[in-house]
């Protein structure tokens, strides 16, 4: 087996068992401690998607390096757009910044998010996420944009993730706030805080679910779930 093979085959092992991880982690629980008024300040700090007087409210923190939340993107991404397309949902993409000491390609990357033009977000992280995915977990692939640029191995994920970057935004000026992204999420997840991170909330009823990881079913059934409570 050649080494290219080898390295691919143990990336593919290095995925499988992170997601399991993943999946491994406690169930998400419903909780009372966040309230209507915290979601809605969080809106300035990311960036809104869809109907903003939606039933439900998918708030949302990714990195742009992370496996698990480009998992999740794959997984989830077109079940997102429709929803938002149909004004069902209200979608807020937040930043938090897990790889901040990768360097200045990752931060840029990771901020343009908030500098993307909001018709074109979703297409930004379909060209982060889905290369990233198929490569960390042995997905099909996908006809995304320089999936094979990715592929060739001959360029860093995080300078990759800033030529996407480049690609949607020609000057992104946000603020590198990498303490407030890890304060206000410790706040709302506790210490051990990772992403992806979700928060649901269901705006008919005042109830929502937190979870954090890419448990797919939990956050579908749970989005589906309110959505019918609110018919």
């Amino acid at each position: 087996m050649s080494r290219g093979a080898v390295i691919a085959v143990a990336l593919v092992i290095a995925g499988v068992v992170l997601l399991a991880v993943s999946l491994a982690l406690p169930q998400a629980e419903e909780q009372r401690t966040i309230t209507r008024e915290t979601l809605v300040m969080l809106d300035e700090r990311g960036t809104v998607l869809g109907n903003p007087d939606a039933p439900v409210w998918v708030y949302k923190w990714d990195d742009v390096l992370c496996p698990f939340c480009a998992y999740l993107w794959y997984s989830l991404g077109d079940y997102f757009r429709e929803l938002v397309n149909q004004g069902k949902i209200k979608l807020v993409i937040l930043s938090l910044p897990v790889h901040y000491t990768v360097g200045d390609d990752y931060l840029y990357a990771q901020y343009s998010m908030h500098c993307v033009d909001k018709d074109k977000l979703m297409d930004f992280l379909d060209d982060v996420f889905v290369p990233l995915a198929v490569k960390s977990f042995g997905l099909e692939k996908r006809p995304i944009p320089h999936m094979e640029l990715y592929e060739r191995g001959d360029i860093e994920e995080a300078s990759f993730a800033r030529y996407v970057a480049s690609l949607y935004v020609d000057q992104c000026d946000v603020e590198y706030d990498v303490e407030g992204d890890f304060n206000i999420a410790r706040q709302l997840f506790g210490e051990r805080v990772g992403t992806p991170a979700l928060i649901i909330y269901n705006t008919r009823t005042d109830r929502y679910v937190a979870v954090i990881g890419a448990r797919i079913d939990v956050i579908r059934s749970t989005i589906d779930e309110f959505l019918g409570e609110t018919q």
